[in-house]
């Protein structure tokens, strides 16, 4: 499933993991390592055309004219999206 995702300073990317990409802490053979803690994007989706867009988004939900200003050209019409 894709899913654009707009970020707090309002760039915009299409994808299909809603896990935040982590930074990997380097550690010697043999340490333990720390548990790490996976974060995922909120999720939303908006009705346009008669087809359902999915949202991913980080802490500032974007309201439907968001939304369709940012999505201009990378929506391919049934749904889904262009890469």
């Amino acid at each position: 499933m894709e899913y654009l995702l707009i970020k707090d300073n309002n760039e915009t990317e299409v994808i299909t993991c809603l896990y935040k990409k982590q930074k990997t802490k380097g550690h010697r053979f043999g340490d333990a390592v720390e548990p790490t803690v996976s974060d995922k994007y909120r999720t939303t989706s908006f009705k346009i055309n008669g087809y359902y867009y999915n949202v991913a988004y980080e802490t500032k939900k974007p309201t439907e004219e968001e939304f369709t200003k940012m999505s201009s050209g990378v929506l391919d019409g049934k749904g889904g999206y262009i890469k």
